[in-house]
């Protein structure tokens, strides 16, 4: 029986079915239905390597200060999105930024929010999750160690019900190089010596009498 598709048509509708995500199925009579399905996109994670020296061999700080885009389109009408960021080092994983909402000016299926969060520490001496050991080098070397950046979102319906939830939606690897140098110390200036002669009376006596002989 024909369903009105050549061998080659099934196969690239199949294919892409599997590329773009949309729903693909065989009903009756073998006939295909398309459903569409709601889009969503986050935008503006990049992270660039981090390159420390060091006269001690500690790190003392490592932060995140995410800016971030959300986009969605065909959802029910959404009222906040919420993002949370977690870390995970070469020993120790964790969570940096807890759940932080945003909401468009009105409740839409189709819209978009910006996230633009203050610094975060990373180091638990700091208060993040990640042990500051793992980057730190012997003496005279240099350590390198990846951090990966995991992106949690959740998008929330008008009656508070979660529609969307993607952990993580996103992620982000980045290298961390610290480098222990020697330290090095410079030392300058002047002497601003000076000299006087003196009366026996403690009087000061001026210059061309110093030269003569009493």
């Amino acid at each position: 029986m024909s369903d009105g598709f050549g061998e080659m048509d099934r196969r690239r509708l199949l294919k892409i079915g599997s590329s773009i995500g949309i729903g693909l199925g065989a009903g009756a009579g073998g006939a295909y239905y398309y459903m569409s399905q709601p889009a969503l996109a986050v935008e503006g994670l990049t992270a660039e390597d981090v390159t420390v020296d060091t006269v001690d061999g500690q790190l003392q700080r490592l932060t995140i200060a995410p800016t971030m885009t959300v986009a969605w389109s065909d959802y029910p009408a959404i009222s906040e999105v919420e993002l949370q960021f977690r870390a995970e080092g070469p020993q120790s994983n964790g969570t940096v930024i807890e759940w932080s909402n945003q909401s468009p000016d009105n409740a839409t299926s189709d819209g978009q929010v910006e996230f633009d969060f203050d610094p975060y520490p990373m180091l638990q001496k700091n208060g993040g999750p990640l042990d500051a050991s793992s980057f730190e080098p012997a003496e005279g070397e240099e350590r390198s160690a990846a951090v990966t950046v995991f992106v949690d979102l959740r998008l929330i319906d008008e009656n508070g019900e979660v529609v969307e939830e993607g952990q993580p939606i996103k992620e982000v690897t980045y290298t961390v190089a610290v480098t222990y140098a020697e330290g090095q110390v410079t030392v300058s200036g002047k002497l601003n010596t000076a000299g006087e002669c003196i009366k026996l009376d403690d009087s000061i006596l001026e210059e061309f009498q110093c030269r003569v002989s009493s």
